[in-house]
Parts: structure tokens; sequence; C-alpha cells
């Protein structure tokens, strides 16, 4: 809202500046007054239209490097607050990325030591069944021979 007065001042300085110019030239056009004082009489009110003109746009000037430098100063304070908050989040994606991967890992080992300890108890079950084979095979081969050692030979066989 002090942008629109500062924009609304400049405007009217304007149309004061145009409108004494207007005025005295126009007292100077219709005063009845000699030449040499008429125009004595303009170059003392152009010195003093001039050195206003410079002030108010001096100070035109400094208000419009204040507005600019205020603008930078808001622009750079949010680039700042940007930087901050995009360093905020890759710092976070970074940490959750790491607590995926270290999830990941520990499943991977928990998975790896259960399937290792699957297959040992699988492989002693199977050397177990093998060795149980072997011995019911021996106990029936024992037996046969047993049963062939006590048949009588038949002769002519």
């Amino acid at each position: 809202m002090a942008e629109n007065n500062d924009n609304s001042g400049g405007a009217f300085l304007v149309g004061v500046l145009v409108g004494g110019a207007v005025g005295a030239l126009a007292a100077l056009l219709l005063a009845p007054q000699k030449g040499d004082e008429t125009r004595a009489y303009i170059a003392e009110k152009s010195v003093d239209y001039a050195s206003v003109v410079k002030n108010k746009s001096t100070e035109v000037a400094d208000a419009v490097l204040q507005n600019a430098t205020q603008i930078s100063e808001k622009a750079l304070d949010t680039v700042d607050q940007l930087k901050s908050k995009t360093t905020d989040v890759a710092s976070t994606v970074a940490d959750r990325a790491g607590e995926a991967v270290s999830s990941v890992k520990e499943t991977t080992e928990t998975v790896l030591t259960k399937g290792k300890a699957l297959v040992e108890a699988t492989a002693a079950a199977v050397q177990d069944a093998i060795a149980d084979g072997r011995e019911a095979a021996q106990k029936v081969e024992n037996r046969l021979r047993a049963e062939v050692a006590e048949s009588p030979s038949e002769p002519g066989a």
C-alpha cells in the first residue's frame, strides 16, 4: 500500500509541476510587462522549476533505489529459504533411503540365515533318512541271506 502512495505522490508532483508551468506561462503571456522583464522573470522561474524538478527527481530516484533494494533483499531471503528447505528435503530423503537400505539388508540377512538353517536341517534329515534306508536295506539283506541259508537246497535245481 505504501508503494501506491509513492506512485500517487509522483503523479501528484508531476501534475503540480505541469500545472504550475502552464499557469506561469499563461500569467506571463497575459501580464502587461516589458519584454526584458518578462524574459528575466521566465529565466528566474525556469531556474526555480529546474531546481524543484531536480530535487523531486532525486527523491523519486532514491525511493526507486530503496524499493529495488528491499525487493532484492526479499528475493535473496526467499532464495535462502528455498535453499534451506531443499537441503532439508534432500537430507530427509537421504536418511529415509539409508533406513530403507538398512532394512533391506537386515531382511536379506535374516532370510539367508533362516534359509541356511533350513538347508542344513533338510540335509541332516536326508542323511538320517539315507542312513535309516541303508540300515533297513541291510536288515532286509541279512534276513534274506538267513532265509536262503536256512532253506534246504532242492536237488536238481
